[in-house]
């Protein structure tokens, strides 16, 4: 408090004073009541512009508007430019290329936090320069370095636009790999960059770094006054919105912080993340990393690096249209809450344990480990693959159903991109996940490996189905058990669009495909095909399909009269056609069988279909 008020008094000393004059001025002249709200309407309109002061601080150190360190301090590369922004303010701009081939080079534009000048995060610079093999555009923003104007929070939007521009118009510049960088008050205006529709095409990947939730967040941090909560919005002058802003990111986003950040706390970075609407994206915590020293920790460069090899190019329209697939298909942001908050099995009183992996990409995906709290280890385990949309915990109350009715053991997955899992997802990453799922289930010494079964609902049955058909699990997995499951992604086009130019449309246009009925021929594993009798998303018949292309010996197909695509489960008979099921797969063989041939013709290998 006293030092905001010695800011206030140092800073406009003239106008409290004038304010102050002239409310006892008007004390006696006209009494106190009158007085008192003249008194209050100065100092508060003083406190609101006052904001700026205690955000802004272009003078620290003090030379800052004088002096600008140059990149050739560092042996870079590099033009000095002034544009004129948006508002005819001349800013100041240094772009630092690579010597060789840097238009086929990603290009950083870098925003800075809200203190000194470009010129001292050069240091910082040079290590994106030599170790990212990158060109870099360093942005001042108004009011900052030689940069003219004055700092606010629009006007800063607009420098970042007006920089994003220019860099387009480049020719030099490979302006499908532009990539903009946020450090604290910078990652802010990064945000705000790319949420705006208007350049959401235009940029290909986001980092943020020691980044905060918006100013009144901040405000509450750093001051710890209650009455704060309380405050109106429009009682702050700069706002930076940045959490609400996250969720119309669709780039690629990687968030950094330090874990030792004393200004903006590491929490703050999760929230970011979670709220962050890209497919694509990661959160990065720097052990040790302080505030304004993070990008000096050892694995900084290398993640950043991890990070943009993964990136997948930026769309063309064409490709907008491929790529959009991915957002018909894949919901993991359904209900919006979905990848911030997931039920625990606790909730229906389930003993549990949560895990989080590395894939075999590197990702950690998170999983729910729900085990029969006696002999656990003599009891079938299932690893259980969920739908396309929400999270695993939306499916609790059917695993409950399993746990206590079957007496087994489940082994919840989270895909890539859903939930608490990083990633994003896709056709191949689900499939690794999968993998990557029963290779740690295979390792635990409480399990018995010799009766792990794998379920998969809608999507979850596709993703199962690839599993049990890979030659290197077979003998691993002892059933397969798929519900209101589709033959492939293309097929179901069909049936949803209903459009016939899709018949001839080729393979490769589908981005997605899961070729479940191709496969099914693979799999050797005992199988239980289920499907709801009024499933008005995936047609009954594909169950069927399924079923008669299924290559195992031992498998039965059961229509569940009633049952629709999300609550076949809930029917009567559901369980016990599972538990029967089970009952008859025999134990695993040691060694893989026979393979079959397709001929979907022969009945030697069909049981009867089971319809309850």
């Amino acid at each position: 408090m006293y030092h905001i008020l010695r800011i206030i008094l140092y800073r406009l000393w003239v106008v409290s004073t004038l304010t102050l004059f002239f409310g006892v001025v008007v004390f006696w002249f006209y009494g106190f009541l009158t007085a008192f709200v003249v008194f209050t309407v100065g100092i508060s309109g003083i406190l609101y512009n006052a904001q700026d002061l205690l955000l802004y601080y272009p003078n620290d150190p003090p030379d800052s508007r004088v002096f600008v360190l140059q990149p050739s301090n560092y042996k870079l590369p590099y033009e000095s430019i002034k544009i004129n922004n948006k508002d005819g303010f001349k800013i100041h701009l240094f772009l630092i290329k690579q010597t060789v081939n840097s238009n086929h080079k990603p290009t950083m534009i870098f925003f800075h936090g809200n203190a000194g000048n470009m010129g001292q995060r050069l240091s910082n610079v040079s290590g994106f320069y030599h170790k990212l093999n990158i060109n870099i555009l360093m942005v001042e923003y108004r009011g900052y370095g030689l940069s003219e104007g004055t700092p606010s929070e629009r006007g800063l939007y607009v420098d970042a636009q007006s920089a994003l521009d220019y860099i387009m118009q480049r020719t030099d510049i490979d302006v499908s790999k532009i990539m903009i960088f946020g450090r604290s008050l910078g990652g802010a205006i990064a945000i705000d960059l790319a949420s705006r529709l208007e350049y959401r095409n235009k940029i290909w990947a986001l980092v943020v770094e020691n980044t905060f939730t918006s100013i009144p967040d901040m405000a509450q941090v750093i001051l710890k006054w209650k009455c704060l909560n309380w405050l109106p919005p429009c009682c702050h002058k700069n706002k930076y919105l940045s959490l609400k802003k996250m969720g119309h990111v669709m780039t690629p986003t990687l968030v950094i912080c330090g874990s030792n950040d004393a200004l903006v706390p590491p929490a703050m970075a999760k929230e970011l993340y979670m709220r962050c609407g890209a497919v694509c994206k990661k959160l990065v915590v720097m052990p040790g990393g302080g505030h304004d020293d993070t990008w000096t920790c050892r694995d900084y460069y290398s993640s950043v690096q991890q990070f943009l090899v993964n990136v997948p190019p930026l769309p063309d329209e064409i490709g907008i249209l491929y790529n959009a697939q991915d957002l018909l298909l894949y919901y993991p942001n359904d209900p919006p809450d979905s990848r911030v908050f997931v039920l625990q099995p606790s909730n229906y009183k389930l003993p549990y344990e949560s895990i989080k992996i590395n894939n075999k990409d590197g990702f950690k995906i998170h999983l729910f480990l729900i085990k029969q709290t006696v002999n656990s280890n003599h009891k079938p385990t299932m690893i259980f693959f969920h739908g396309n949309a929400g999270n695993m915990g939306q499916r609790l109350s059917n695993v409950s159903g399993f746990y206590h009715k079957l007496n087994i053991n489940i082994l919840m997955v989270e895909y890539r991109g859903y939930g608490l899992s990083e990633g994003t997802p896709s056709e191949r990453g689900l499939y690794v996940d999968a993998q990557s799922a029963l290779d740690y289930i295979m390792q635990r010494t409480d399990i018995d490996v010799s009766k792990i079964m794998i379920f998969g609902r809608s999507l979850g049955g596709a993703i199962a189905i690839d599993l049990a058909s890979r030659l290197e699990y077979r003998n691993k997995i002892w059933a397969l058990v798929v519900e209101n499951t589709f033959t492939s992604i293309p097929d179901m086009a069909q049936v949803i669009l209903k459009w016939k130019c899709l018949n001839w449309l080729p393979p490769c246009c589908h981005k997605n495909k899961y070729l479940s009925l191709k496969k099914m021929g693979h799999v050797m594993t005992p199988t239980l095909v289920i499907c709801g009798s009024n499933d008005a998303l995936v047609p009954p018949a594909m169950a069927k399909e399924l079923y008669m292309r299924c290559g195992a010996v031992c498998k039965k197909l059961v229509v569940m009269p009633g049952g629709g695509h999300d609550d076949t489960w809930t029917c009567r008979d559901y369980y016990s056609s599972v538990q029967q099921f089970l009952v008859n797969v025999p134990p695993l063989p040691d060694e893989i069988g026979p393979f079959f041939d397709d001929d979907t013709n022969s009945t030697k290998r069909h049981t009867i279909v089971h319809t309850v």
